[in-house]
Parts: structure tokens; sequence; C-alpha cells
């Protein structure tokens, strides 16, 4: 799933500290890496991820391979014009867990959740007990970072009591909504009421794919 030269980076806290958003990439030495990780998922829908490490950017695209489509994109964090947040946590879970089922090389938690918890706001309390132990156990793991350090990357993705719900309906699945219009964070998403351009059957062809997986674990 990783290529040898970004597995190599993976093990440097310069590469987590300018994924994040917390350094800048070295110009020009960064300006042209670039990577695409198709994640094994064994469904007929799957997930890509793209790091554009010269941007500190990240895309999440999805496939159909049935149709034999090209990707879509869901979602994007980088510096300019963000829309990052369209995983829901147990979807993440879930995600990270069938990874980790089909290649034992990468763990749950581990590196596939600290890649992909940027696209996760932690929306209320319940869930943040639940899913920051997940997310400190997967950086303890990875061994490069004090606690200090960790919290502040756990934080990234904190939104608590800034009015965001999850909401499903019938037609759409679940999307993501912010009812506060006073947060101090506001959530950026295309998973939301009224984008007909979000490819929401794909989306929740994979998660029900996901969903029956792990039922059947």
């Amino acid at each position: 799933m990783l290529r040898g030269d970004l597995l190599a980076r993976l093990q440097t806290p310069r590469f987590w500290t300018d994924y994040l958003h917390f350094t800048d990439p070295e110009w020009p030495a960064a300006s042209s890496l670039r990577w695409d990780v198709p994640l094994d998922l064994g469904a007929a829908v799957g997930l890509e991820l793209a790091i554009d490490y010269g941007t500190a950017g990240a895309t999440l695209l999805i496939r159909d391979f049935g149709e034999d489509t090209v990707p879509v994109e869901v979602a994007w964090d980088d510096q300019a014009h963000w829309h990052p947040h369209v995983f829901r946590w147990p979807e993440i879970d879930a995600v990270c867990h069938r990874i980790a089922s089909r290649n034992a090389d990468y763990p749950h938690p581990g590196t596939p959740l600290l890649l992909l918890y940027r696209f996760a706001p932690l929306c209320s309390e319940p869930e943040y007990q639940r899913y920051h132990p997940l997310l400190e156990a997967a950086w303890r793991k990875l061994g490069l970072f004090t606690s200090d350090e960790i919290e502040s990357f756990i934080d990234r993705v904190d939104f608590r009591n800034q009015g965001v719900q999850w909401r499903h309906n019938d037609t759409l699945g679940w999307t993501v909504e912010q009812v506060d219009p006073r947060a101090e964070r506001e959530v950026y998403s295309l998973r939301v009421p009224g984008n007909t351009e979000f490819p929401f059957k794909r989306w929740n062809s994979l998660m029900s794919d996901l969903s029956a997986g792990a039922a059947d674990a």
C-alpha cells in the first residue's frame, strides 16, 4: 500500500509536522514529492489518498471499480480552500480495521489512521472519549513525539462544543451540519445536504460493505 520512499518519510517527525500543517515543507526539495496511496479495502468501491507533500496537501478520492470510472474527490485538506471533513468516526474506524484485516503490516490503530484522521472531526464528548485513546495509541506506536505534541496533533480534529452534528436520512444517508453560527472552529465538508455533487451512493455502498464485513468477522 505504501511505497518505499514514503515509508521512509513516515518514520521522520518532519513528515508528520509538515503533513498536519505545523511546519511548512522545505522548498524546492519537497516541491515534486507526491504519492498516490490506494487503500486496500477489498471492496467494489475503493478509496485513495493522494498526498502532495510540496503543498502539505492531502486529497481523499472514491472510485467505483465496477463502473471503471475515474476517482472522485470527496475531501481535501490544504492551506488554501480546504474541505476535509468527510468521515464519521465509526466509518474511519471500519476503514482502518478492514485495511488491517487484509494486511498485517498495517495494524489498527496505526499508520493508516494517522494518515486519514485529518478527514474525521471529533464532534461530541462521547465520541472524543471513545476515539481519543485510539489516536493516542497510534501516535505512541509511531514513537516520534512527546505527549504534549500528540495532544496538539489530536486537537486539530477536536470539534466538541462546536455545534457539529451528523444527521441521517433515508435518501442521502449521513450528512454533517454545523448548527452553531458562533462556533470558534468551522466544519468544511462536501458531505452536506443539498450537495448533489457528492457521491452519496458510492460512499454508502462502501460503508455498507465495511459494516457487513465487520459483522461477519
